[in-house]
Formats: C-alpha cells, structure tokens, sequence
C-alpha cells in the first residue's frame, strides 16, 4: 500500500478531522472517500450500495462471504478502491443500524485476507 504526505495548516487539519468525526470515519478512510466522490478520471469505483445489492442477489441467508466472492476476477480486479471499500464495509458492519449491519454479520478480518461476513 503507497503513503501519501501531505502538509495542512492546523486550521485545515482540524476541519478535516472534524469532517471525518461527524461521518464517523477515520481521517485516511474520509480522504480516501472524498477523492474517490470527486475524481475525474473515470476510474471504476465499487459503492457501498452496490456491495449491499450484490450480498442480497447472491447470496442466501445464514452463508457466509467476503466482498471480493460477490464479482468475478475480471469485474473484480476493474475496481479501484477495493481496500477503501473494504475498510468502510467492515466498519459499517460493526455500527448498531447502520445499512450494512441489517444485512451482514462480521464475522472475521485475517491479515491480508477479505474480511469474512454471514448474510442475515
């Protein structure tokens, strides 16, 4: 995974910081959202909504998934912020009504691996 430095007034940190806090994200997974709303180079980016519509096609109730099970390879590997979306799934997954977490258990995260989810 590449770092990416920036330097930021305090001022402009703190309106970051905050920005981050009311949408209960980390300042990385808030950045990492806001560039990929605002990008303009038309890369393909996978949505929490369309990860939601995927779990409720294709998979039954009680079995369990990781993100990536619910595309092909090829679709799959088209996606250019798998982790982001990843990282916002699985924390959304733990948040008490949140969209995801009325669909999906967490079940567990491996270093390295998908996060694993059981279909409610």
């Amino acid at each position: 995974m590449a770092t990416l430095t920036v330097r930021l007034s305090k001022e402009q940190m703190q309106q970051l910081e905050e920005a981050a806090a009311k949408k209960k994200q980390s300042v990385s997974v808030y950045v990492i959202e806001q560039l990929s709303l605002n990008r303009e180079l038309g890369e393909n980016t996978l949505t929490q909504e369309e990860v939601l519509d995927r779990v409720d096609i294709k998979i039954e109730s009680g079995k369990s998934f990781t993100i990536p099970d619910l595309f092909d390879l090829e679709e799959w590997q088209k996606f250019t912020n798998t982790v982001s979306i990843g990282r916002v799934f699985r924390i959304a997954s733990k948040k008490p009504n949140s969209a995801v977490s009325k669909v999906a258990d967490f079940i567990e995260k491996k270093s390295g691996k998908p996060a694993v989810y059981r279909k409610k």
